[in-house]
C-alpha cells in the first residue's frame, strides 16, 4: 500500500487516541495520577506523523515494508511452484524406477540368474525332471 493510505488510518487511529490523550489531561494532566508519559508520546508522535503528511517516515516505512512483503509472497509462490515441479519429478523419478527394477527381473528370468526363483520356474516349467 501506498503511504497515502497509512496517513489515512493514522488519522483514523488519531481521533481514537486524542480522545483517550484528552480524557487524560481532563482528569488532571501531568501533575494527576491518572498521567502516562507512553500516551502522551503516542499522541505527539502520530500528531507529529500526520502534521508532516505521507511522507513521514513512519509511513514510508510502512510503504517499503509492504513492498518486501510483497516480494517476499513472490519467493514463496516461486519455491511452491518449484516443490509442486520437484514433486512430479519425484513421482516421474520413481514410477522410471519401477519400471527399471521390473525390466531388471525380466532380464534376470531371460539370462536365467535369478537364483531365488530359478527352482520354482524351472519345476513348474519341466515337472518331470524334479
Amino acid at each position: 500500500m501506498k503511504a497515502g493510505h497509512y496517513l489515512n488510518r493514522a488519522e483514523k487511529a488519531y481521533e481514537i487516541l486524542n480522545k483517550f490523550h484528552t480524557k487524560m489531561f481532563k482528569l488532571g494532566g501531568e501533575e494527576s495520577e491518572h498521567w502516562c508519559d507512553e500516551l502522551n508520546h503516542w499522541e505527539r508522535i502520530l500528531r507529529q506523523a500526520i502534521t508532516w503528511g505521507k511522507d513521514s517516515e513512519e509511513f514510508v516505512l510502512l510503504e517499503k515494508q509492504d513492498a518486501k512483503i510483497h516480494t517476499s509472497n513472490c519467493y514463496i509462490k516461486d519455491y511452491e511452484e518449484q516443490i509442486k515441479y520437484c514433486k512430479e519429478r519425484i513421482k516421474w523419478q520413481k514410477k522410471r524406477t519401477a519400471e527399471l527394477k521390473k525390466e531388471k527381473e525380466d532380464l534376470l528370468v531371460e539370462f536365467n540368474v535369478d537364483h531365488k526363483n530359478i527352482e520354482k520356474r524351472l519345476t513348474e516349467s519341466y515337472p518331470e525332471f524334479t
